[in-house]
């Protein structure tokens, strides 16, 4: 250990020093003198020479070690008793030597190097320089490159790595963007394995400690948004064993949307292979929407029923009237406990995705089962219909003991659009917005993030959606309707509608041109019939019996379309414009 400071006269420059404001670094001294140096190096250091910081005097080192073509790297050095560097040594990379006797290490005693102390006022001087070196020198760009100390990345660069790596932006998409950076590939001052390196150690760095900045993290989105809330289910050894978290922007959305929720779990979002789920709704846009997250170490009954449980609990003990997920068993017994005034309702697309697979040639290669089939699904909505319409399908096609079409119909009040003509579904029929939520999601977190980035991230994504809903409401007071169809309604639909449900009304307006309108003697039963055979296509009910009351205030047609999607039917439609009312009645404007 070095005890005190060099006494004046070891080597110390000696002369009073200009006021620091007055200096110029050594970097700037050298490039102003480099016109009278000739042939030799810009930054040669010399015996003397002073440096502000021991950060000035390695990174002056490295640029004459680019030029005379080796690397650097810190040697030896001393600390005083008040643990202070008094001492510091930089050595040519090739210094020392490994013992081993057939190592392929470069290193071969190289005796080049720079020996700095420390002065009073805390700036560096070289005491020694040498300038000898036993191995060949770098000559060309590429090799020099190759030095560790030529492909050290600055802060800035490496502050932006971080950035894209935390946004999920691929490894090769980071190189190119650092490479766009510095004007073009051939001057990035690093190589790209540099780039690899520090892609590696930072999520290194950012795995460790990852509940304690999990939980700054936490403590960071409260101070911007109070409404945060956070609930969390732990085991006997106080471990989590799940974590649910709503933003206040988002149980604000579900005091407004949260009449239907689609729930979905995916996987390899996260460093542990959690799965975690996402609670998603829709807006008065069509937007999805995401009321919150919750994720799991397991996914049993017990842990769905906690989700469920906590889930009204942060929404005010609101319970949704329609909530949507896949055929988990799991889910479903812990719906009917958690949320028993729900109507549950599988996704129509996970029941039958498997179709092609379990039915083979007579789904894939007839297209007239097919086409019935979907015909079946998509468009009736009379139960005694469907069921005599299936039962005529599979024995038709001699699949009555197929164990695929079996167990749908088994389960058919759980997905089969008839058995929810009355429930109100927003128009949706699947988890797809889950789904899609979630895989939007994964474009924003890198595969196997600590937990701490994944909230972070997850954070960013509802942020984002709070944009384009933004984005959404300005085009709907900005923009202007265009109005295609005449009619009177179309015009005072502008003004109940956002830009988004307008277009869907103005295509159930448009198709109700497709129909004819027969009053029955009362003035309050209607039927609607296809005004042409051919527009029917043989599928589905011909005529549709819509009934208003006495003042001509509520409307209800047998589709049932209405109750569904929050939007008054093509029958509907017609019945008004045939008895040429000009407003919508306020009963069919869903609030």
């Amino acid at each position: 250990m070095d005890g005190d400071a060099p006494a004046a006269g070891d080597g110390l420059p000696s002369g009073p020093r200009l006021p620091a404001a007055w200096n110029y670094g050594a970097v700037e001294a050298a490039l102003r003198d480099a016109s009278s140096r000739g042939e030799r190096c810009i930054f040669l250091p010399y015996q003397g020479q002073v440096f502000q910081s021991l950060e000035e005097a390695f990174e002056f080192y490295n640029m004459y070690s680019w030029e005379a073509g080796f690397g650097i790297r810190f040697g030896r050095s001393r600390i005083n008793r008040s643990n202070n560097k008094t001492r510091q040594d930089i050595v040519c990379s090739c210094e020392g030597r490994d013992k081993a006797e057939h190592s392929r290490s470069a290193r071969c005693d190289c005796p080049s190097n720079i020996s700095l102390l420390r002065s009073d006022d805390d700036s560096w001087y070289v005491k020694r320089f040498s300038d000898d070196h036993t191995h060949p020198m770098s000559v060309s760009c590429g090799e020099k490159r190759r030095w560790p100390s030529h492909s050290r990345i600055d802060g800035s660069t490496r502050d932006l790595v971080r950035h894209l790596r935390s946004n999920n932006v691929q490894l090769s998409r980071v190189c190119s963007i650092v490479g766009t950076a510095h004007g073009s590939d051939s001057y990035v001052p690093f190589s790209w394995q540099s780039v690899r390196t520090l892609c590696a150690k930072l999520a290194q760095e950012s795995i460790e400690g990852d509940m304690a900045k999990t939980l700054e993290a936490f403590s960071r989105i409260r101070e911007k948004d109070p409404g945060f809330v956070v609930a969390m289910d732990l085991d006997d050894k106080k471990r989590v064993r799940s974590l649910l978290f709503s933003l206040g922007s988002s149980r604000k959305d579900y005091a407004s949307f949260g009449d239907v929720v689609t729930f979905d779990t995916t996987y390899r979002t996260n460093l542990y292979n959690l799965p975690f789920g996402l609670f998603v709704g829709v807006n008065n846009h069509f937007q999805s929407i995401v009321f919150g997250g919750v994720l799991l170490t397991e996914e049993t009954i017990e842990a769905f029923k906690w989700t469920f449980r906590n889930f009204l609990s942060v929404m005010g003990m609101r319970c949704p009237q329609t909530i949507l997920t896949d055929q988990c068993h799991q889910m479903r017994v812990a719906i009917e406990v958690e949320m028993q005034t729900a109507r549950h309702r599988w996704c129509k697309w996970h029941v039958l995705r498997k179709a092609k697979e379990s039915l083979g040639p007579v789904y894939s290669k007839n297209t007239a089962f097919k086409r019935d089939l979907h015909n079946l699904l998509d468009v009736i909505i009379s139960v005694e219909e469907f069921e005599t319409r299936w039962a005529d399908l599979v024995a038709e096609h001699d699949l009555v003991d197929n164990e695929f079409l079996s167990r749908a119909y088994e389960n058919r009040e759980m997905w089969a659009k008839p058995y929810f003509a009355n429930t109100f579904c927003a128009g949706m029929t699947s988890t797809q917005r889950s789904e899609s939520a979630n895989h939007v999601l994964k474009t924003y977190i890198p595969r196997s993030a600590p937990m701490h980035l994944f909230v972070t991230q997850y954070d960013c994504l509802v942020t984002d959606r709070i944009a384009d809903e933004g984005r959404e409401e300005h085009a709907t007071k900005q923009v202007n309707f265009i109005l295609r169809t005449g009619a009177p309604m179309e015009k005072h639909a502008t003004s109940l509608y956002t830009r988004s449900l307008f277009e869907r009304f103005y295509r159930e307006l448009f198709r109700s041109g497709a129909f004819s309108c027969r009053a029955g003697a009362d003035g309050k039963n209607f039927v609607v019939t296809y005004a042409r055979s051919s527009e029917h296509k043989d599928a589905g009910k011909r005529e549709f019996d819509v009934v208003c009351d006495a003042d001509k205030s509520q409307y209800s047609c047998v589709c049932k379309f209405f109750e569904h999607a929050g939007i008054p039917c093509r029958h509907v439609l017609k019945v008004l414009v045939h008895s040429n009312v000009v407003e919508l009645p306020p009963a069919l404007v869903l609030k």
